[in-house]
């Protein structure tokens, strides 16, 4: 048994654009997390990441988002002792009944040639005002510029909002 990811903090601001006012969206989340190295092995590191951009409402339920996003990372087999990627994020979020999904990708590069690709799903189930269920499934991809093996994971989490 080991700790794959555990997160101080983590907020997502989507505000749907209009005809209007160009509301911007943004999120940002840090903690701990195991992400594939350079060297090819999964290390636990330190990281903080956010980014901004804009949602597009799809109907009243269903929100279309894009996003550019930045991730700073300390531990693992970078060379530095802190070291950013940079990359494009897009996704779909949304919510009916107390029950809520999410569908994303996004692709970091780092300053050093190394990058990690992410595809997710995940459901999430309102259990009271405060807390929620959270299951989702997730295909990470890293290396350098050549393809590289995936691996897939599932996880479920118990989330409290305060």
């Amino acid at each position: 048994l080991q700790l794959e990811r555990l997160d101080v903090a983590g907020v997502l601001s989507l505000t749907p654009r209009d005809a209007f006012f160009p509301r911007w969206s943004w999120r940002v989340r840090g903690g701990l997390e195991r992400q594939p190295q350079p060297d090819g092995r999964l290390a636990l590191v330190r990281q903080v990441e956010g980014g901004g951009g804009f949602a597009l409402a799809l109907g009243n339920e269903v929100l279309l988002r894009a996003f550019a996003e930045a991730r700073l990372e300390h531990g693992g087999g970078h060379a530095h002792l802190v070291d950013g990627a940079l990359g494009p994020a897009l996704g779909l979020v949304g919510q009916h009944a107390g029950l809520g999904w999410q569908i994303d990708a996004r692709r970091l590069q780092f300053g050093n040639g190394f990058r990690r690709d992410e595809a997710r799903a995940a459901l999430q189930w309102q259990l009271a005002p405060d807390w929620g269920l959270r299951g989702e499934l997730r295909w990470r991809a890293a290396g350098d510029n050549e393809a590289q093996e995936g691996l897939v994971d599932a996880s479920l989490a118990l989330q409290h909002y305060f």
